[in-house]
């Protein structure tokens, strides 16, 4: 089994996706959590492709960079990603929207004009919001598996999780199908023990 060193801030962000999947997927690795400040010393040290993290170090050795590579790889190296080319791409097709989301999310959390970010938010609430999980209600349905694509938890469903598991309190009692699907997912024995002993951060 190769030894496994994701980095990346101390916060879930662009690494809890692949976190989770370790997770799911029962692969043990290493979770190092960083400070902001000592960034720049790791960055120095680790020699990141991309000059970025999350970065995944593979037997010390190999260097994955960019968040939904990360993901994708230790899915199919855990038996989470599908096996035939349409449900590969109809998982990429969630994740893609999942980015796209999660991009308007980030924008509003880092918007300093507090006018302006008060908009963002309004814009995420009342249509960014409702639009995504309104898409995703009806792909359940129409998959019919309780899952979003096959019969069996993938990395899509994941993805979905998390973003679901990052809305405010109480933002899911609006879409119940995505409820019953989050609680289905954190009912996972690897995802639950990994949430009992995550380290609550603020993003």
């Amino acid at each position: 089994m190769p030894s496994y060193k994701l980095y990346y801030f101390n916060a879930r962000g662009r690494a809890e996706p692949a976190r989770l999947v370790f997770a799911a997927a029962g692969i043990e690795f290493e979770d190092n959590r960083m400070a902001m400040g000592e960034w720049p010393k790791v960055k120095k040290e680790l020699h990141a492709p991309f000059g970025q993290v999350p970065l995944l170090v593979i037997d010390d050795k190999i260097k994955l960079a960019q968040s939904l590579a990360i993901m994708t790889f230790i899915a199919r190296e855990g038996g989470l990603a599908p096996s035939n080319s349409l449900d590969i791409a109809k998982c990429d097709m969630i994740v893609g929207a999942e980015e796209d989301f999660l991009t308007k999310k980030i924008q509003c959390h880092f918007e300093k004009d507090e006018a302006k970010k008060k908009e963002l938010d309004e814009a995420i609430q009342n249509t960014h919001l409702p639009a995504f999980m309104g898409a995703l209600t009806k792909i359940l349905e129409e998959n019919g598996t309780g899952f979003l694509v096959t019969d069996k938890m993938t990395y899509a469903d994941i993805i979905v999780f998390n973003a679901c598991n990052n809305l405010d309190s109480g933002a899911l009692d609006k879409f119940p199908k995505l409820k019953q699907h989050h609680d289905r997912i954190a009912s996972n024995p690897g995802i639950k023990a990994y949430l009992e002993k995550r380290p609550k951060t603020d993003f």
